[in-house]
């Protein structure tokens, strides 16, 4: 009988790194271990080719395909697309007291497409179970996309939209701010349909709005939006950033949500 432990697997921005406690034999009744061990090895090892040497070259027992078959199930398992936190996301700093601080990297697509040109780095704040998601290229109404996404299944969803400006204000003033757009009635009407996917916000929407100065002195409109949605906007050059953070209502109630959506609102910082 033949025996396999295992050790803790760890991710890491590179890649995976695995490590594994060797394979036991408590009879010598294998010419070598047996290959659903070793295919799981080379798996867990990244395809370590010294792991390879030894074995047996001969036609697979019927325990043998089985555990061919359940580490090519794991390795397809791998090669799926994984989530933020267990690839190290790039801009993801490590996190301190169960918070990390995302940055956009530069070299960060965004899923704009032509004509856009680079995007200005941003940043905010990311609870612990945070993750940055991805399939939602091409959305956004009426052509203002989603530049990125980050859900928790028990905390809720942020977005971050970069929407141009020049439908409000053209031409665009040289140190443009929000304020030169309106009033921050007029922005979230302007920008609700971004908001909400297509609908328009109204005065009665709004539980709470607030202009707040950034490190670097740049306005942001603040607003507490009925159904759970806080948002921060403001405007570099000819484009409006807004981050959106929205909860359920179990989500709401939880212990903490609220005060971490809150976090990720005011922590939202354009940094140029």
């Amino acid at each position: 009988m033949t025996t396999c432990s295992f050790a803790s697997v760890r991710a890491r921005s590179s890649g995976f790194t695995f490590t594994t406690a060797s394979a036991r034999q408590h009879t010598p009744t294998w010419k070598a271990r047996p290959s659903s061990c070793r295919a799981v090895q080379r798996v867990t090892c990244g395809g370590n080719q010294s792991e390879r040497r030894g074995v047996v070259e001969e036609g697979p027992t019927r325990r043998e395909a089985l555990g061919l078959a359940a580490a090519t199930a794991f390795l397809a398992a791998l090669e799926r697309p994984q989530n933020a936190a267990a690839l190290g996301a790039p801009g993801l700093s490590p996190p301190v007291d169960g918070i990390s601080v995302y940055t956009r990297p530069a070299q960060k697509s965004g899923n704009h497409g032509i004509g856009w040109g680079a995007i200005d780095p941003f940043s905010f704040s990311v609870p612990a179970g945070w993750d940055e998601v991805g399939g939602f290229a091409g959305e956004g109404y009426g052509g203002q996309e989603v530049d990125l996404r980050f859900e928790s299944k028990s905390g809720g969803r942020l977005e971050v939209v970069i929407a141009p400006i020049r439908r409000f204000i053209d031409p665009v003033p040289d140190n443009c701010t929000i304020k030169d757009i309106g009033s921050p009635m007029k922005v979230i009407k302007a920008f609700g349909p971004e908001i909400t996917g297509g609908q328009p916000v109204d005065e009665e929407d709004i539980l709470d709005s607030s202009i707040v100065t950034g490190p670097k002195g740049r306005p942001y409109y603040s607003y507490d939006l009925k159904g759970r949605v806080l948002v921060s906007a403001t405007v570099l050059g000819d484009r409006a950033y807004l981050i959106t953070c929205k909860a359920t209502a179990a989500q709401w109630r939880k212990a903490g949500v609220k005060e971490d959506l809150y976090k990720i609102r005011d922590s939202f910082n354009v940094l140029k």
